[in-house]
């Protein structure tokens, strides 16, 4: 009994017909089986609802309402049905690669339709039967998200180690005839669905365009938790910046012959790469933001935005604490407050991630650290860095290099230092030059992450 009643808003125009307990059959002679349903006919003005109290009567009531109002009514399942768990075993799910005693939601895996147009959930359409893909289309559930990875069925099988697998890009193909608008995600494994691979996936969802609206390609997670599990490696900066490249040249030939970009790379891998973020216009309408495609610029450009509109801070001091990758770019954003704001005391505070970082990794670190110390007098070099204006034609530190000083006056371009001074403007004729206004990615010239 998922669809019951739990409450009525005051002003629902259910409140003086139902009661919390009731349980909702039919609205306009259709059956309510779950949440879809529910929002897709109660949508007209008039209504006819069927209720079912709980010793079993049925009753027929009769409202009107604004046309896409909602009823008001909360139910004690979101869903109004029990979620759709994952058929898959992805040879590169994260959940797999969690350590144990965390809270038991974080080990459940979705794979829910419903909970991709109403949430942005990824699906990865495998465990949809026929009727609930006519049912998509029948309702023209419009938008969803898919877990494509691959369109070459042998190995989308593979992958998800499911015999269904390779059949789902077909039901795309439906979907997008249908007028299905869809957003996917790659997951790309170096070794399995790069390269050659990838070419091909992207030239089969493009052809799918405007039904696959936009694409984008994050690098695979790892954890030290893959005991037993496929055995996969990270992506090393330079196969990021080959990958990168591979999908912008893709973007631009998308943008030529349809008019946008449709692929796009997740912030990991520019970060990777050693890559300048992107410029604003490259996200176009930052379709896949919660996918952590354009995170970075967009937080620098809203930021930058609301610094000019802002009013006197009150200078209490402040501290950001934040990853080890991202905090360059935090810094940055710290370094523009207190170019407008001399005055203000902040700072980033890097955490290096400890709990699911792999041994690997963590060795490679310490050996680093230990096979090249600073040399004399690096550290105290490194410190005098003054934080510079920002030298990119838009001003904003992320397009273009940083011009900072070290302690004995010569410049160079550089990125932010881990430890900065104060913010010092320089000439216009100190800056460094800011580069072409191509929209492929160039490699940071210095290297610091």
């Amino acid at each position: 009994m998922e669809n019951v009643i739990k409450s009525i808003d005051e002003n629902s125009p259910l409140h003086a017909h139902a009661r919390p307990g009731d349980r909702l059959i039919s609205i306009n002679g259709n059956r309510i089986l779950d949440v879809l349903d529910y929002k897709y006919f109660a949508y007209d003005p008039h209504l006819t609802v069927v209720l079912e109290g709980p010793d079993g009567a049925r009753r027929e009531v009769h409202i009107r309402k604004r046309e896409g109002g909602d009823l008001g009514v909360d139910f004690e399942s979101y869903l109004m049905d029990n979620p759709r768990s994952c058929a898959n075993n992805c040879v590169f799910c994260f959940i797999d690669q969690l350590p144990k005693g965390m809270r038991k939601t974080m080990y459940f895996k979705d794979d829910d339709a419903r909970l991709s147009f109403l949430l942005g959930n990824y699906i990865t359409l495998t465990n949809l039967s026929p009727r609930e893909i006519e049912r998509i289309i029948a309702l023209h559930v419009s938008p969803i998200n898919v877990s494509v990875h691959t369109t070459n069925p042998e190995l989308r099988c593979r992958m998800l180690k499911n015999k269904r697998a390779g059949e789902t890009i077909d039901t795309m193909r439906r979907f997008a005839a249908a007028g299905i608008v869809m957003n996917c995600q790659i997951v790309c494994c170096p070794g399995l669905n790069d390269g050659a691979e990838l070419d091909r996936t992207m030239r089969d969802l493009a052809d799918m365009y405007p039904g696959v609206h936009s694409v984008s390609i994050v690098p695979v997670g790892l954890t030290k938790f893959r005991e037993g599990l496929y055995p996969l490696t990270p992506f090393t900066r330079e196969h990021a910046a080959e990958t990168i490249d591979q999908i912008t040249a893709f973007g631009d030939e998308c943008v030529k012959r349809y008019g946008t970009r449709i692929f796009f790379c997740g912030d990991e891998l520019y970060i990777k790469a050693g890559y300048d973020i992107p410029d604003d216009d490259f996200y176009e309408e930052y379709t896949q933001l919660e996918n952590g495609v354009g995170m970075i610029r967009l937080m620098h450009t809203e930021f930058r935005s609301a610094l000019t509109l802002s009013d006197e801070p009150d200078y209490v001091p402040f501290s950001i604490a934040t990853g080890t990758s991202v905090a360059p770019y935090f810094e940055r954003l710290v370094a523009m407050a207190k170019h407008r704001y001399p005055k203000l005391e902040g700072s980033c505070l890097r955490h290096r991630e400890r709990l699911f970082r792999s041994q690997h990794q963590r060795h490679r670190a310490h050996h680093r650290r230990r096979s090249h110390p600073p040399a004399q007098g690096q550290e105290s070099r490194r410190a005098a860095f003054h934080l510079a204006e920002y030298a990119a034609p838009s001003g904003d530190g992320f397009s273009g290099r940083h011009h900072a000083r070290t302690g004995d006056g010569r410049a160079r371009c550089a990125y932010l230092p881990h430890r900065a001074g104060r913010l010092r403007p320089v000439g216009r004729d100190e800056r460094c030059p800011a580069g072409g206004e191509a929209a492929r990615p160039r490699r940071r010239a210095d290297g610091i992450l």
